[in-house]
Order: C-alpha cells, then sequence, then structure tokens
C-alpha cells in the first residue's frame, strides 16, 4: 500500500526529518508539502515508487517557504504524472534525488517568487521532459545535475516566461525525434554552463532561445545535431 505523507498549512518553524521511507504504489502524491511557512525538512533514503498507478507527482512542494533537502540517496520512479513539482512559494530546495520518468516530466519549476531551487541529481527522462515556467522576483532555479533526456517527440528542456528569476543549466545530453531540444523564451536570465552539453534532434529545432538575458556565464554547448 502506498504511504503518502501530506503537511498543509504549518505557520511555525517546522523540523522535520524523513529517513529510508518507501512510499509505494500512491494514486495520487507519494509525498506532498503544501503551505509550509518556515523550518527545515531533510528526507534521506527515500523511495517514492508509483509503480504505474496514476500518481499525479512524485513529491509535491506547494507554496511553500522552508527549506527542504533530499539527500543523493533518494529516488523517484514509476510516477505517471510529474516525479519532482514546485509550485509557488520562496522556499530552498537543494534535491540530490535520483529521477527516472517515463511518462509525465521529470522536474517542474513553477510560479516561484523567490529562493533557490537546485537540483543536482541523476535524471533519466523518455517522458516529456523539464519545465521551468512562471518564476519571477529573484527565484534561482539550478539544474545542475546529470540530465539524459531521450523524450522522443516532446520538447526535452522548456523553461518560458521567467521575468525576474535566474536560470542555470549543465550536464545535459539530450536526444528527440521531432521534439526540440531546449527552448528558452518569454524572458528571465539564462546560464547555460560546462562544456559537455550535447543536442541531437532527427527533425525538431535543436535549440531554441528567443528574448532572454544571456548572463555573463553565457550558453555553451558541445554540440547541436540536427540529423
Amino acid at each position: 500500500n502506498a504511504i503518502e505523507l501530506n503537511v498543509y498549512f504549518v505557520p511555525a518553524n517546522l523540523t522535520m526529518t524523513v529517513n529510508d521511507t518507501d512510499l509505494l504504489d500512491s494514486t495520487d502524491v507519494g509525498m506532498s508539502f503544501d503551505n509550509v511557512d518556515n523550518g527545515t525538512v531533510q528526507v534521506n533514503n527515500a523511495l517514492v515508487n508509483g509503480g504505474g498507478a496514476a500518481a499525479t507527482a512524485g513529491v509535491r512542494i506547494l507554496g511553500s517557504n522552508a527549506s527542504f533537502t533530499f539527500d543523493n540517496a533518494s529516488q523517484i520512479q514509476g510516477v505517471n504524472g510529474t516525479d519532482f513539482l514546485v509550485d509557488g512559494g520562496t522556499g530552498t530546495v537543494n534535491a540530490a534525488v535520483e529521477i527516472t520518468n517515463t511518462v509525465g516530466r521529470s522536474i517542474v519549476v513553477q510560479n516561484t517568487t523567490g529562493g533557490n531551487k537546485t537540483f543536482t541529481g541523476n535524471v533519466t527522462d523518455s517522458g516529456t521532459g523539464i519545465l521551468v515556467t512562471g518564476n519571477s522576483n529573484n527565484a534561482n532555479i539550478s539544474l545542475l545535475g546529470s540530465y539524459d533526456m531521450d523524450t522522443t517527440i516532446n520538447d526535452a528542456v522548456t523553461i518560458t516566461s521567467n521575468t525576474g528569476a535566474a536560470i542555470s543549466v549543465d550536464g545535459l545530453d539530450i536526444n528527440t525525434t521531432d521534439g526540440r531540444g531546449f527552448v528558452a523564451n518569454g524572458g528571465g536570465s539564462l546560464s547555460v554552463m560546462g562544456t559537455t552539453n550535447k543536442i541531437v534532434t532527427t527533425t525538431g529545432v535543436g535549440l531554441d532561445i528567443q528574448n532572454m538575458t544571456i548572463s555573463n556565464v553565457g550558453v555553451a554547448f558541445e554540440s547541436v545535431t540536427v540529423s
């Protein structure tokens, strides 16, 4: 049976540690933190496995301003919806969690209005890719893990409408058929770091950047191939 963890409407400081926990076959959300105003949440060695059930998210952090850390022994897999969703709030998220995604999106960060969201884990995505959208007010989103994206007809990485936010990306290995490889438009500051970022697409657009502010770090790809 699934174990569903929810934290709702916490007005005071919250100190919480989740250790060695398996959350299996959830039909809703595996681990959900909703409106956690302050405090610190640490998740260690947790497994969220949707088991192909119709879970809407593996981990969801909604409207929260606290600090959340997920260690590199934690894993998310088998989720039909979004594996890791951050929606709203000004919280700090440090996620080294390993994500294996075959349906839906692996990572979504949307509507945040501040705070640092940093992802450093290994992500394997053959679903509908990564989405960063609607963030503002000096929110910082950093995708600094390893991203093995094979999204076929779907866009692999989409960054859109993030005026006032800063987005940093590294570790991209993107393959699509008809889908676009990397899309960034509609405002915000963009950095693509490192020397090994690659895009290969069969008939799609490899790289599409419009109306973005390129940071001093710049945008670096080893190769962009349309075959």
